[in-house]
């Protein structure tokens, strides 16, 4: 679900090596996923201590509290999905420190916290958003097709988070193609789009590209 602000609750965290994460910055329901290729102890909230790297991911429950150190000898990174239960007010949603203030937040020293998307959408801010996310690789000149970017439900919207190379985004359809239309989209880039405005995603230059997908779509009644 979007946040209050018709913002979609996705969020990185960088590490330096050795930087730990207080557990007064990020409490449940959530899911962080490791990143960089990183060993992380993790107290998840229960007592326990446990170590997780590159590929993992940890559901944290509601109201559980989790602190982190970064304990390798390189930078690290967390990709962390804020989760809302429909069922409550959406004045109980993301009420952690964390997704509490602005895109920009350096919760300790050698730990930054950033949106992977600013934009907010007033319409969302009143009609709750339902959205999937996927990383998605593609290898240099291949691409995601109109059929490819559908959703379960009917997608409204779509953003795209270029971790790494670059992709073009055409809004024509492949029948009837026009360059003019088209936008390109760099690591570290991050934009929505309309779903007419998004029909093909296409890997460009000589590398393999890697994004984060996010379909957006009303919640059904």
């Amino acid at each position: 679900m979007t946040d209050a602000l018709g913002r979609i609750p996705l969020c990185r965290l960088a590490f330096e090596p050795g930087a730990s994460l207080p557990d007064t910055f990020l409490s449940g329901p959530f899911v962080p996923h490791v990143g960089a290729a990183n060993f992380f102890n993790v107290s998840p909230g229960d007592g326990t201590l446990i170590q997780v790297t590159t590929g993992d991911k940890i559901e944290v429950p509601q109201g559980a509290a989790v602190a982190a150190t970064n304990v390798s000898d390189e930078d690290g990174s967390w990709l962390v999905l804020g989760l809302a239960d429909p069922a409550q007010d959406m004045s109980a949603w993301f009420t952690s420190q964390a997704f509490s203030f602005g895109g920009a937040q350096d919760p300790a020293p050698g730990i930054k916290w950033r949106w992977v998307f600013l934009e907010q959408d007033l319409y969302d801010r009143y009609r709750p958003t339902r959205f999937a996310v996927d990383r998605i690789t593609l290898a240099p000149d291949t691409a995601l097709a109109e059929q490819d970017l559908e959703g379960s439900t009917p997608t409204r919207s779509i953003g795209i988070a270029v971790e790494v190379g670059t992709i073009s985004i055409h809004a024509s359809s492949p029948a009837t193609p026009d360059p003019s239309t088209d936008t390109t989209l760099s690591s570290g880039d991050a934009e929505f789009f309309d779903v007419a405005e998004a029909r093909t995603i296409r890997a460009t230059g000589r590398e393999p590209a890697t994004f984060l997908l996010v379909r957006a779509a009303e919640v059904e009644a």
